[in-house]
């Protein structure tokens, strides 16, 4: 993740917040889609500070009540809150890559901004300091080792590659984006242990979110399942590529 990218951050209440950073959920719920993607700061509500970073990579939603109790790892909201008639957090914002800061980064907290602020100047040069000097964080996910594949791709050969002979920069930190906004990503394109990429009627599976990657990246156009609003798993095309 590049920091000096993170232009706006994400005000997040407790104890969501201290869940993120601690690692035990990745998706934050809201009343409203999430149209923006990749990098971004999080912000304990209150504090006027940056307290971690994070990649928004999809927005799902809105959520039946079976859909809230069968993800309850992910968001971590209680079930005698979500079962309340008048509860309207139904959208998830997913995040991934989440990363505590070793030291909090000041900000300059606008007037009327609630959800999304835009950071001023010199929180953006703190934050490009601290990823340019490679300052220690901690890396707070279910699983470190997907996040090192993802950040750190390293080059996977197919025998059925369907353009062996693309030209492409396989340590290229990017992921394909869909016309619809859905990005392929580790916490919303696994079905069943598996990442589905390809052609439709070639399609591959593979179990390891970085050579599912590495296959997209090597197709003329990227390729893959995702799930859509309702639940449905359907193939999308890739419109462009984000980090």
């Amino acid at each position: 993740m590049n920091y000096s990218e993170i232009t706006h951050g994400l005000i997040v209440d407790t104890p969501w917040i201290d869940y993120l950073l601690a690692g035990k959920k990745q998706w934050e719920m809201r009343t409203t889609i999430c149209k923006r993607r990749g990098p971004i700061a999080l912000i304990k509500k209150g504090s006027k500070q940056v307290v971690g970073v994070a990649i928004v990579t999809g927005s799902v939603g809105p959520l039946s009540l079976e859909q809230l109790h069968s993800d309850i790892s992910k968001h971590c909201v209680p079930s005698h809150i979500f079962e309340k008639s008048n509860y309207n957090w139904l959208h998830a914002w997913q995040l991934s890559a989440i990363q505590k800061l070793a030291v909090p980064v000041n900000y300059v907290h606008k007037n009327g901004a609630v959800i999304w602020v835009e950071l001023n100047s010199e929180a953006r040069n703190s934050l490009s300091k601290i990823h340019s000097s490679e300052a220690e964080i901690a890396v707070l996910t279910s699983d470190e080792k997907l996040v090192e594949q993802v950040n750190n791709p390293k080059p996977v050969s197919f025998s059925n590659n369907p353009n062996p002979n693309l030209d492409y920069d396989p340590n290229t930190n990017t992921f394909p984006v869909a016309r619809d906004g859905s990005i392929f990503s580790p916490t919303t394109c696994s079905r069943n242990g598996n990442y589905t990429v390809g052609e439709k009627g070639d399609e591959k599976k593979f179990p390891d979110f970085s050579v599912a990657l590495e296959y997209l990246r090597k197709m003329p156009t990227a390729k893959w399942r995702r799930p859509n609003s309702n639940g449905n798993w359907g193939i999308v095309s890739a419109t462009e590529w984000t980090d």
